[in-house]
Order: C-alpha cells, then structure tokens, then sequence
C-alpha cells in the first residue's frame, strides 16, 4: 500500500525550468490524440469548467456533424460576453496510455486554438499543470507520465492569425513577432526582406504583391514549424553557413543516431556597408555572427564548421584584412574544427542550403580564374614594369616595378610577365590568364617567333618553367588601347619620386631576371675563427640552458596548415588561441604584429646565429640583454622566450664583460658602525660574546681602537633602603 502511495507523488523539480527564460509566461499549450487523432494548439485552462472543442477542428477531423447533439448553451467568461455554443459532441481523449471519453462544448468561431480543456478533463485523469515548468503531470498504473508543452505555439498563432498589414505601425508588429521566432526561421532575413523595405526610409506605405507573397509563404512556413532538439552535454554541434546579397544564415545541428536534428537557425540582414564585403569575408563573418548569437553553444561544446571553402587558411593567410584579423582572434577563445561539407543527411538542412537563391547561392565553386594585364617600357627616365591583377570575384591589384639597370623595351616585357608569375605564385594562384601588348613576347612563347637572342631565349625559358608551376597558363596578345591601364601603372613608376609615399607601391628590381644571384661572401679575420672554433663546444654544451631548444612551431603549424589539435581538450585551446596571431607563407610560420610587417618565428639552432649576428655580428655593439631583444624584433624575428635568451647570451658573452664599465655599487646595502665624526678613539662595551671575541679585538686593534670592558652598576634606592649609607663623591 506504501509502495503504491509513493508512486502516485507528483512533484515539480526546479531543475526542469533550466532552459526556460525566466519568469515564464507562456501559456501551458499540448498536443493530445483525440478520436485517433493527433490534435496540435490545445490550450490548458484551469479557470474552464467544460471542455471546448471549435467547429473549425471537427470539420478538419472529418467528423460527421450529425455526431453533434444539437443543445444551445450560453458560455460567459470574464468580461461578462456569453459565446453560446449550439452543441455537444462525446470524443474519446488519449493521454499516453489513459483514455478518456469526454463531452466537448462545440464553439462556432475563430479562435488561436483548436481545442480548450478544462477542469473536467483534468479531474477525470487526477493531472495537475504546472504553467511555470511548462508541462502536465497525472499519475498512471506504472509511473508519473509528463506530457511537456511547447512554448511557441502562443505566438506562431498569434502570428498566423493576422491580417495582412495596412500601416507601417501593423508591419512593425509583424517583423517584431517574426524576431521573436527567428530561432525556428530559416534564413528568417531574406523571407521578411520585402517588409523591411517598406519600413526603410521615409517613403509612403505600400503593401505590393510582393509583399503579400512573401506574407503568406511565412505564415505558410509557420504553419509547420521544425522541432528543435536540446543539445547533449559534451556532444560536438555542427554549423552550416550560407549568405545571400542581403544577410548571412547559419544553423546549428547536432546528429544523433545518424540523424541530424535542428537546433536553432540565426540570420542578420548585411548593412550596406557589408554587403560590400568580398565573398569570403561574408563568409567568415557568417561564422562570426554565428559565435556571437549562440555564444552559450559555442562555448560548452566543440563547433564543427562544414563548409567547401577554405575558411581556416583565409583566416590566418598574411593577406588578410584587419576585419579578418580581429575575427581570427574573436573565434580563437572558441573549440572549433573545420571540415568540408558532405551529402546532407538532413531534409531540414537540404532545404536551408538549396533555398538561396540561385545568383547567390556560395556553396558552389566560382570561376577560379585570374586575370594579369602587363606592360613594360624603357626611356630616358629608366626602364618600368606596371602589373594588374584581378581576381575571380573582381578585386584589382595593382603593382609597378622600377627596373635598378639598363633594359631594351624587350627586355622590359619579359620582366615584367616574370614579376607577374612570381607574384600569383606567391599568392596560391593555380589558374591565370596573362595579357601583353608585345607581339615579341606573346610570339615567342607561342612559338610562333624563334628566340635567336642569347638574352631573349634566357628569358623565354625562364617564363616556360615559371608558367609550368600553374594548372592553368595561357598568354595572350591585346591591343596597346585595350591595356591602358597597366601602361599607366608603368608611366607612374619612370615619372615619380622614389622617396614619395603613395597609394599604389612601387617596387625596385635591381639586377635582371636571368642572371644568377649574387652571394656575398663575408671573410673575417682568421684569428676570429679560430677563437670561434676553440670556444664551440663549450657553446654547445650550454645550449640547454636557454629557452629556444625547446620546440613550439610544429604544434602550431600543424594546426595552421592541417587542422592538427593535441588530443587534451585545454592543450588543444592553447594552440587554437596561439595559432590566431601567426600565419604561414610557403611553409614557414610568421607571427602577426601589431603594426608593421610579419616577423619570423625562430627556434632551435636560428634563435642563437640571430643572437650572435646582431650582437656581435656587422654592426654590432656587443649591447645587454634587453636591448638586444629590442633589436631583433626590430629586424623582424620573434621568439617566446626571446628576452629571457637574450639576457643569458649576454651574460656569457666574454668581451661584453671585458670592456663593461666596472660596478663599483655593493651587491647588498652597507650600514655604518662609525660615529659621524669618524672612527672612534676608544669603545666601551660590556661582556657580551659578541664583544670578547679574538676577531672583534683583532678589528679593534688594527684600527688602534681602544677597548674597555665595563659591568654595569646600579645605585640603590635610599627611600627603600634607608638604613644603608651613601658614599660622598
């Protein structure tokens, strides 16, 4: 008997309300089965004496109206209106496994429910609602069961239930309630762009069928909302990314059992100054927007990003933007793993990607083609180059060379397509399409002009390797008129001041193209190298003693390049935070500055031929610890534990200590024993050990200090005493 009390207990627990906001007012609205039917939108009403059923719904049920038993009654509520209700119709209720034949009220008219439970129901079960923990508890044979209500529904009715707008006041109300539900929207932005349109600017109201299109696709699209899921402690989530001309969209899943289930959609309208951005930025403030709407997400689990562009290389290339930049470093402090997106396994997820429209969808490869416009020119003034670079997506670069030696106009023309070629190699370029105006150069890599020049072959050759480094490389011959603009860059490098600070570069080449590099040869005195060989090994032995033999590049080059992360959770967030302020360019890693150029990260064997060079190398002046770290971050190296290093290295360094000024200063500070008038002539000191010591009458000796040994005596007092006489002095 026990055993049963205790199993008919209800109980609300606060830990149910985790996830809710705080207070909760929504309505406590289910779903129940009535005649084998599931019934969404029923209202719980407490305060209800009957059940109501609306006429609306039994229509919908198919529910033949000869059922209903034709008995016209008046129902008042609260503000004193009476609704009559022209009949009663019996329906059985099923809740979980309790089934229960009611008579249901039914209402002729327009309401935001389908049907209205009341007390009768309530008491038929034993249930017990609860508004503030959203859910309906009633005891059964075998345990409590719940049945949870969804928080929503309340306001995607309300929102289904209205009238298309005839003021801006009514289309501020709509686009109000759609923000309250954006989480359960796809691409929320671009389904209410056309609303926003009308309250953009101080323009009259119209509601065009547009409008009234994109009105009734949302409340159709409502009428049907996804589930979302609640997302499992510990478990990675994925993020899908899309963007349009007008907003960026994102939607977070997680899969469970091999199935994907929705949990929350976000999306933010582009300013106009955004929806400028080029196509990865969008991109990646996709991601960004994404971080910062879902921050709880993006912070108690680990975000796989599924994407087909390379978002992690954007985000630390050495090209990138300041935007970029400060993004790379926002998106460090989170766990997040790029991996490329595979077939959809969720029709939820399909639909998010494939409704973009088709202009803007991003999730398909571009055109990866670059075009270069070149020319080169030789005068009086000296010999130029000028470069133009535009990109698949329209972005221009431009760039001029200024030749440091004597060049026919030939000559010119095939440095500048070498300058090209070097310089879409250095920025990961596989396809590219060139265009010149020398018939020359065009024509001798056609192969339709024979290089007889022992300098024009030298070049030709030179541009055959450089262009079999591409996928794809083709040059052709244009018009002088048709390339304009790459002989203006060209004119700008002969007529302006080297020393004038402009907007377009202009660089310096200062030997030709096919001549061999020059090496400088440094020779030094040969007692120099022989003091150097004999100090060697006693140099190598010290070498664990700094901080640079310990290796911290492959981590985080690893990440960079291979999206590599230690298998320890916390070892793993170290180097994601780290890897945001380096890059890599041609496999060798640089770490961002604050403002000027990348500096090279050193390690190993290079941390201490820098520090020799610099120190005591051409130029150096053998300079401290500190100051010589200073000098090498301003020749553009960087190391963790540089200063440290550097200190120690100047420490041993031998003619540092040489030639250093001497320290005269104590190392601790000195007290004075001496009266102020100098050493004293003579000192009385009583009996103390410290004061009969050898060594203390050796010091006082040496000095000619004389020492006088004296015990204390105290005269006693008369008035205690009075019997003992006192001597006169």
């Amino acid at each position: 008997m026990q055993n049963s009390i205790c199993t008919n207990v209800i109980s609300f627990k606060g830990g149910a309300t985790v996830d809710q906001a705080k207070p909760c007012s929504d309505l406590l609205v289910i779903e129940l089965t009535i005649r084998s039917i599931d019934i969404a939108r029923v209202l719980i009403d407490t305060g209800s004496s009957v059940d109501i059923i609306f006429k609306d719904t039994l229509e919908k049920m198919k529910i033949d109206p000869s059922e209903i038993v034709e008995n016209p009654s008046p129902l008042v509520g609260l503000s004193g209106e009476a609704t009559i209700a022209f009949g009663s119709i019996n329906l059985a209720v099923k809740a979980g496994t309790m089934t229960k034949v009611l008579e249901f009220l039914v209402v002729d008219r327009p309401a935001s429910y389908n049907v209205i439970m009341g007390t009768p129901w309530l008491n038929s079960i034993r249930a017990i609602p609860s508004t503030y923990h959203l859910c309906l508890k009633f005891p059964t044979l075998n345990r409590i069961k719940v049945i949870w209500g969804n928080p929503r529904v309340s306001q995607i009715n309300a929102l289904i239930e209205i009238a298309s707008p005839k003021n801006k006041r009514e289309v501020q109300r709509l686009t109000g309630r759609v923000a309250a539900l954006n989480r359960f929207i796809s691409r929320s932005t671009d389904k209410c762009l056309p609303f926003y349109d009308i309250l953009r600017g101080d323009k009259k109201f119209e509601w065009s069928e547009e409008s009234e299109y994109a009105f009734q696709q949302l409340k159709r699209y409502l009428a049907t909302p996804p589930v979302l899921a609640k997302p499992v402690k510990g478990e990675p989530l994925i993020l899908n990314i899309a963007v349009s001309a007008t907003a960026v969209n994102g939607v977070l899943i997680m899969e469970e059992r091999s199935e994907q289930k929705l949990i929350f959609y976000i999306s933010k309208t582009l300013l106009d100054a955004e929806s400028r951005y080029p196509l990865m930025e969008k991109l990646a403030y996709a991601v960004v927007t994404s971080a910062r709407k879902l921050r709880l997400y993006f912070q108690s689990h680990t975000i796989v990003i599924l994407t087909t562009f390379p978002l992690l290389t954007i985000l630390h290339s050495p090209i990138q933007s300041g935007r970029l930049a400060k993004w790379a470093v926002e998106l460090s402090e989170y766990d997040i793993e790029y991996r490329p997106r595979t077939s959809s396994k969720s029709q939820v997820l399909a639909d998010f990607l494939v409704e973009l429209p088709p202009g803007t969808v991003t999730n398909k490869e571009p055109n990866s083609t670059w075009f270069l416009h070149v020319d080169g020119s030789s005068s009086k003034q000296g010999s130029c180059i000028g470069i133009r670079l535009t990109s698949p997506t329209s972005e221009i670069l431009e760039q001029s060379f200024r030749l440091g030696f004597h060049a026919s106009n030939n000559e010119a023309e095939y440095e500048t397509l070498i300058a090209e070629l070097r310089l879409a190699h250095g920025l990961k370029i596989r396809n590219i399409h060139a265009y010149c105006d020398s018939q020359l150069v065009a024509s001798q890599y056609s192969v339709k002009y024979e290089a007889r020049d022992e300098r024009m072959d030298a070049y030709l050759k030179l541009v055959q390797n450089l262009a079999q480094e591409f996928d794809c490389f083709s040059l052709t011959r244009i018009p002088r008129s048709e390339n304009f603009q790459a002989d203006a860059l060209a004119a700008l490098a002969s007529s302006s001041d080297p020393g004038l600070e402009r907007v377009i570069p202009v660089e310096f080449i200062e030997h030709p193209s096919i001549e061999p590099p020059i090496v400088i040869n440094l020779i030094r005195d040969q007692d120099d190298d022989v003091d150097e060989v004999a100090r060697q090994p006693d140099e190598r032995s010290e070498q664990s003693d700094y901080g640079y033999d310990t290796p911290w590049l492959e981590t985080i080059r690893a990440y960079i390049t291979d999206g590599k992360l230690p298998p320890k959770k916390w070892a793993a967030g170290k180097i994601r935070t780290q890897a945001a302020r380096y890059v890599t360019v041609n496999g060798e890693i640089y770490k961002w500055k604050l403002s000027g150029p990348l500096m090279t990260c050193l390690e190993g064997e290079m941390v201490r031929n820098v520090m020799e060079e610099v120190h005591s190398g051409s130029c150096g002046n053998h300079s401290g610890g500190r100051s010589l770290a200073v000098k090498m971050k301003r020749h553009r190296y960087y190391g963790p534990t540089m200063i440290g290093d550097c200190k120690k290295f100047a420490r041993k360094c031998e003619k540092s200590q040489r030639h250093a000024p001497t320290i005269r200063q104590p190392a601790e500070v000195l007290s004075s024993i001496t009266s102020p008038h100098g050493v004293p002539y003579e000192i009385v000191t009583n009996n103390g050990s410290q004061f009969i010591s050898t060594r203390f009458e050796a010091f006082c000796e040496k000095r000619k200090i004389r020492l006088n040994k004296s015990t204390p005596r105290y005269i006693h007092n008369a008035m205690a005493k009075p019997r003992q006489s006192i001597r006169p002095f």
